[in-house]
């Protein structure tokens, strides 16, 4: 089943391609993927220090979901960014429901 929805997904992606363009036009869209693209850079560089070890080793997960998303903003696309921005603060309500919980 997983092998379908990747096969599924650059269907998903020019439809949603055309649906866009066709809504806000060829510039806005072009606009959207490449600050996507370059926001998902950013978050993919981010952080490389002592401190950013430490914190992975406290919560590793919140770390992967986090760069997994970055992955996914650099993939242009409306369904991989929505994708993205769901794991992306997916990620970080976990997070701050366990600190909450501490």
């Amino acid at each position: 089943m997983n092998f379908k929805v990747l096969l599924l997904l650059p269907i998903l992606e020019i439809i949603s391609f055309i649906l866009f363009g066709d809504i806000l036009g060829f510039f806005p869209v072009i606009l959207h993927i490449l600050a996507t693209m370059i926001l998902g850079i950013v978050l993919l560089k981010k952080n490389r220090g002592l401190h950013e070890i430490e914190r992975i080793s406290h919560d590793p997960k919140d770390w992967i979901c986090k760069k997994v998303a970055a992955i996914l903003f650099i993939i242009p696309g409306f369904v991989t960014d929505f994708l993205g921005v769901m794991l992306f603060f997916g990620a970080s309500e976990q997070r701050n429901a366990y600190l909450r919980h501490t």
